[in-house]
């Protein structure tokens, strides 16, 4: 019986680091995003929506908005911090409008829209998985003393 109850507080142990790891990986991509904005913000490139004085005024507020925003969420989401993933939704949110719905404006970004739908995805089924675990193990533990 003892086995069992370290064998189910090792899954859960499991489970939250690997949540940790993925929490990483997707603050990397989200971090490559926001270098993204920040190259369109400063100019590296040349053309009419790659440099801040150029650009319409539609993309001059979501530059800004989400070369502020995209890195503070990225370091949220390494720190494995609350404020990080609550943070991630309204940012993936807002690209998904961006390159969703208000496509005559921004223009599409499958890859964006692939990556914030399939990430969202992954992280509510996984810390649906870790809760349902979690409760399983817990009331296992107040039914067997």
């Amino acid at each position: 019986m003892v086995m069992t109850k370290l064998s189910k507080l090792h899954e859960i142990a499991i489970a939250s680091s690997t949540n940790v790891i993925f929490l990483r990986i997707v603050s990397i991509f989200i971090l490559v995003v926001a270098l993204q904005y920040w190259i369109r913000l400063t100019g590296v490139f040349d053309g009419a929506e790659f440099r801040y004085d150029t650009m319409s005024e539609h993309w001059r507020v979501a530059s800004l908005f989400m070369a502020i925003a995209l890195p503070v969420t990225a370091l949220g989401l390494w720190n494995g911090t609350s404020w990080g993933i609550v943070l991630w939704f309204p940012c993936a949110a807002i690209e998904l409008t961006m390159h969703l719905w208000l496509t005559e404006l921004y223009g599409p970004s499958p890859l964006k829209v692939g990556f914030h739908v399939s990430t969202v995805f992954l992280y509510l089924m996984y810390t649906s998985l870790v809760r349902f675990l979690t409760n399983k193990s817990l009331t296992q533990s107040s039914t067997n003393p």
